[in-house]
């Protein structure tokens, strides 16, 4: 197909134009203000102190067009060392200082953050169309492109697209490496895999994956000149492994430099951890509790080749996943790490368009027919890795999680427009062409709400706080859609707003009075219209705090009414995107 990498190009331009706007009509969502605050810290400071659950890569590209805005600062909650997670109240000050103008702020991190959904979607075009043909390779690419996961969170500067883009990009350049073992393939997938350790921790596990895939490779015992697997007859499984051996070195070095490296090869001793695995006992409560379980064993004199920060954001991390903030599903809610081994497995069945389902099992038995296990396994094993481990952290469920998985899935669904395999029957071709219809469809009759998409099978995003809320659906995207229907209601100045969301709604110059945020000391932008002096006649609440609330008066049995649940029963009179549900009070709901 000669025409594929124009076609390529135009699905990216698309891919693009879709997270700019994307990006610019929803407002920050809850981890946002911190990520940014965060990465102007690093730059202004030197230190990675600030939200060191996830390194510092993505949200230092975040706020290189915002540090060229010239924004505010607010530093008085940050204090470097403590181990605490101080990055929330330190954005929620970030966001006060530069009032209304935090919106765009956010919208400028966002766009810088976009190459990296673009660099996701070209390894997976140019890594199907080399293992399947270019059909397979646009294939894989759209599916990518209107993924509304993808697109949901690509328009975010949080870390999950990027550790997706950047963990397809360093399993592609082993893939070439697996074919040809040369040092400048190794040297290529080391700092692939350097930086990809510089996006989001839960990457460390490609350290273990990759001489995993390495070993099992050649256990299938194939040769490129006489098998598919694409390993050289002439380099010796000795060299090999020492090339395998300098990936993991360079990819450490890279990770450290990252962190210029701060607190690098301290000894394991020296840290102060707060989860159970590396040291801080506890019965599942968040608590101050810190200990080192490590102090009095040799292995507490082993230094760490990796940054100080690295380290305790590893352990803040399986802290969270421990104690478990909280997980919402089907109506219930878990606390103190418990929650639910498959909740990924149904998430996926009702957040995954139903039409990529469609065309995974029509792949099932074209994998099973063409015989190429080894470059099967090079595409299943990291999915089922990454599904396996955050299934194994019951502690917070959030399904962009496992995003890592995603890239990996498209371009083994795309081997079903293979030009290796045979004459394939009409009945075939109008199934996939229908499958993937149905699914960008499905994708795009809900965008630009793409993170609170879910399938036809439970209804679509419309029922989805029913089945699970937060960063699943209800992150606190939809406040500038509420402040345009607030233009076009003016009757409606003063309502009740519930939010749930990290900056005051008083900054997008709602005129409602804000019950949930500590912002009321906070005035009106200039030119915002004033609430109403009497009592209004609707109330908003988001989807979350609805969910939340009900469940948490359902698991502690009250008897008396609840407001919430009433609510969660009530079909709403009208909704905001779909995070933010009105209703009309008293006389008015029956109207």
């Amino acid at each position: 197909m000669v025409r594929d990498v124009p076609a390529a190009v135009c699905l990216l331009a698309v891919h693009a134009t879709m997270l700019a706007w994307s990006g610019y009509r929803h407002s920050p969502t809850i981890d946002e203000p911190a990520h940014l605050a965060a990465g102007i810290s690093h730059w202004q400071f030197g230190h990675m102190d600030l939200y060191s659950v996830n390194p510092p890569l993505v949200r230092m590209i975040a706020a290189l067009p915002v540090l060229a805005a010239k924004p505010e600062t607010a530093w008085g909650q940050f204090r470097r060392a403590s181990q605490s997670r101080a990055e929330f109240q330190v954005g929620e000050a970030f966001a006060d200082a530069n009032g209304p103008r935090i919106f765009w702020l956010i919208t400028l991190a966002r766009w810088s953050c976009i190459p990296f959904s673009l660099l996701g979607g070209w390894v997976c075009f140019q890594w199907a169309r080399e293992l399947f043909g270019a059909a397979s390779g646009l294939l894989s690419l759209t599916l990518w492109c209107f993924s509304p996961t993808i697109l949901g969170n690509a328009a975010l500067i949080t870390a999950d697209v990027p550790a997706a883009s950047l963990c397809v990009t360093t399993l592609y350049l082993f893939f070439h490496w697996l074919r040809r073992p040369s040092w400048a393939t190794c040297y290529l997938t080391a700092v692939g895999l350097g930086i990809a350790l510089l996006t989001k921790s839960s990457l460390i596990l490609l350290c273990g994956l990759l001489p995993v895939l390495w070993a099992t490779v050649r256990l299938l015992g194939r040769n490129p000149e006489v098998g598919p697997n694409g390993l050289r007859a002439d380099v010796s499984k000795r060299r090999q492994t020492l090339q395998l051996t300098t990936m993991v070195v360079i990819a450490m070095l890279v990770l450290n430099l990252g962190y210029g490296f701060e607190g690098s090869f301290t000894q394991l001793k020296e840290f102060s951890f707060r989860s159970q695995a590396l040291g801080g006992d506890h019965d599942g409560r968040r608590s101050s509790v810190r200990g080192n379980r490590f102090s009095e064993s040799w292995t507490g004199s082993v230094p760490i080749p990796l940054p100080a920060n690295y380290v305790i954001g590893i352990d803040a991390q399986k802290y969270d996943f421990e104690t478990g903030l909280r997980s919402y599903l089907l109506g219930e809610i878990k606390t103190a790490g418990e929650g639910w081994w498959w909740f990924y497995l149904y998430a996926a069945a009702v957040k995954v368009p139903l039409g990529t389902w469609v065309l995974a099992f029509l792949t099932v038995p074209v994998a099973g027919r063409w015989g190429r296990a080894d470059q099967q396994l090079l595409l299943i094993g990291p999915a089922l890795c990454f599904a396996s481990v955050v299934s194994s952290q019951v502690g917070l469920n959030f399904f962009r999680y496992l995003l890592p998985a995603f890239p990996f899935a498209f371009i083994w669904i795309s081997q079903l427009l293979s030009d290796r395999i045979g004459n394939r029957s009409r009945i075939s071709l109008t199934l996939t062409a229908l499958g993937l219809l149905w699914s960008i469809a499905s994708s795009l009759w809900y965008f630009p709400h793409s993170l609170a998409y879910f399938n036809e099978l439970v209804g679509g995003p419309k029922s989805g706080y029913r089945i699970m809320v937060d960063a699943n659906l209800d992150w606190g995207q939809d406040l500038l859609y509420l402040k345009e229907w607030l233009e076009d209601h003016p009757e409606a100045a003063g309502m009740e707003l519930h939010y749930y969301g990290p900056v005051a709604p008083v900054l997008a110059g709602l005129p409602v009075t804000d019950v949930t945020s500590r912002k009321d000391r906070l005035s009106l932008p200039d030119g915002s219209p004033e609430p109403s002096s009497g009592p209004s006649k609707w109330v908003a609440v988001s989807v979350t705090r609805i969910a939340h609330q009900t469940a948490f008066h359902r698991r502690h049995g009250g008897q008396g009414e609840n407001w919430f649940a009433d609510l969660f029963e009530r079909e709403p009179d009208d909704r905001i995107g779909y995070s933010i549900h009105l209703y009309r009070n008293g006389e008015d709901a029956a109207k």
